[in-house]
């Protein structure tokens, strides 16, 4: 009886040590950061895949990597040449069989619905790194990629999930959909809004005050021309005159085209800042420039313009 006693306890105590030690030699587990970008999401449309997560587990020498796309995914067109493989920030080499002897690349093989990614018979690659990779025309180490994989021909719901020997998995769900582009319309209501400010910019002011005119001086009073418009080709704004600088008894008459304003000199004109996003006319593009009795293009704006 205690024969038998011993040999239970024995037994029972092998199959713990092993149980232990099953426990701590496997390491498999669900990925982190698991997700997967389709340059299109459009039914029968060729599309480019990013496929990122995070491994649980190491990749080790002669493991494979497998996504599993599920049926009415269109595999046929793409070979190695149209995928990148990137793991902790590095490009890896791939192939179509895994290296050896001293060959560094990974193997891929596409089979029915399946990618498989072999690791090479010396590399590991960490648990805790960050894999990417890249299907389609955006593929651009090694080869530019020249082919994609294809969207379903209906809309719904698909899965695309990741397992292999180094024991991890992950699963995500992508919306194939009739038209991924949303079309609509809106009314917008034109504005256009002009007023002529002070130096300041603190109040609208119609009057310019030169003070006293003098031979020997040259007076000056500056405005802040505020404009701004939602119209979508912008505005453009227009000046004339209807002659000299003038009051009752006396004018001052308009400088020459192509010459400034001179002390001592009679003449008057103007001269104009645009702000940034603002177009000066061709006719006041000199510092000085004389207004004319004629509409002349003072400034614009091509685009929609607000006034700050």
């Amino acid at each position: 009886m205690k024969k038998h006693l011993f040999i239970i306890i024995i037994f029972i105590i092998s199959l713990l040590i092993l149980a232990c030690f099953l426990i701590n030699t496997v390491k498999a587990g669900l990925i982190t950061n698991f997700s997967v970008n389709l340059s299109t999401h459009t039914i029968s449309t060729g599309a480019d895949h990013v496929i990122k997560f995070t491994a649980a587990s190491d990749f080790k020498p002669n493991e494979t990597i497998e996504l599993y796309f599920q049926p009415d995914f269109d595999l046929s067109f793409i070979d190695y040449t149209d995928i990148d493989f990137k793991a902790g920030g590095n490009d890896l080499n791939l192939a179509n069989e895994p290296g050896s002897n001293g060959s560094g690349e990974i193997g891929v093989v596409i089979s029915g619905q399946t990618i498989i990614f072999t690791q090479n018979n010396q590399d590991t690659i960490l648990a805790g790194s960050e894999i990417i990779i890249h299907i389609g025309l955006n593929a651009e180490y090694q080869s530019l990629g020249e082919n994609q994989i294809y969207n379903p021909s209906q809309s719904g719901t698909y899965k695309i999930s990741i397992s292999g020997t180094f024991g991890d998995y992950g699963t995500a769900s992508i919306p194939i959909l009739t038209s991924d582009s949303v079309s609509f319309q809106a009314e917008i209501v034109p504005k256009l809004s002009f007023r002529i400010r002070n130096a300041s910019d603190s109040a609208d002011s119609l009057s310019c005050n030169l003070g006293m005119i003098t031979s020997f001086s040259i007076s000056q009073c500056s405005y802040r021309l505020a404009t701004e418009t939602n119209i979508y080709n912008g505005f453009q704004i227009y000046i004339k005159t209807d002659g000299n600088l003038r009051n009752e008894n006396n004018s001052i008459a308009n400088i020459e085209k192509n010459s400034q304003i001179t002390e001592g000199i009679e003449g008057y004109g103007i001269s104009i800042q645009p702000a940034t996003g603002l177009i000066l006319g061709d006719y006041f593009a000199n510092t000085d420039s004389p207004l004319s009795t004629e509409e002349k293009l003072l400034l614009k704006a091509d685009l929609v313009y607000n006034y700050t």
